[in-house]
């Protein structure tokens, strides 16, 4: 399923229309050019280890098959990914632990133990109530004679017909 997203309008792919005086046959990307340089280089290195003469047909023998391997691996190939973007995914998967790729553990526990503490203040002494609450009542009648009118939360209002 392909989903379409707008993230490949900002790979914009550069082209070449020329080198310096010499017009190219069609305008080649940049891309196009490093894996082809990137594979050329290998290749000639290989047939000059091989033994293979300069003399043979060197268009077909030296350029044809780096060539071939270049428009194959700048074409899509699976899921609009181009053959590097494919073997990087499928190396990051292979890579990847397996409990990542199933988003779930490998093995889950027969037994599960769970431990916790409660934590509770020492209750409070009488004396120091009573003296909160005297405060909280006069610093409460004072608030009310500046203002009659106060609008109070529920739950503030509750606590206070509480006490």
């Amino acid at each position: 399923m392909d989903l379409p997203t707008y993230t490949n309008i900002w790979r914009i792919e550069k082209r070449l229309y020329k080198l310096y005086d010499l017009r190219l046959p069609m305008p080649l990307p940049i891309v196009w050019i490093g894996v082809f340089v990137g594979v050329a280089v290998p290749w000639s290195l290989l047939l000059a280890l091989l033994g293979l003469p300069f003399d043979a047909p060197w268009h077909v023998v030296y350029i044809v098959p780096p060539g071939v391997v270049t428009w194959l691996s700048t074409r899509p190939v699976i899921e609009s990914k181009r053959l590097t973007e494919l073997l990087q995914s499928q190396a990051r998967y292979i890579g990847e632990p397996r409990t990542w790729c199933r988003m779930a553990p490998v093995a889950e526990p027969t037994e599960i133990t769970l431990t916790g503490k409660v934590w509770r203040a020492a209750p409070r002494r009488a004396a120091d109530v009573r003296v909160k609450s005297a405060r909280k009542a006069r610093h409460t009648q004072a608030g009310r004679a500046a203002s009659p009118r106060e609008v109070r939360p529920a739950v503030a209002a509750a606590a206070a017909a509480a006490l």
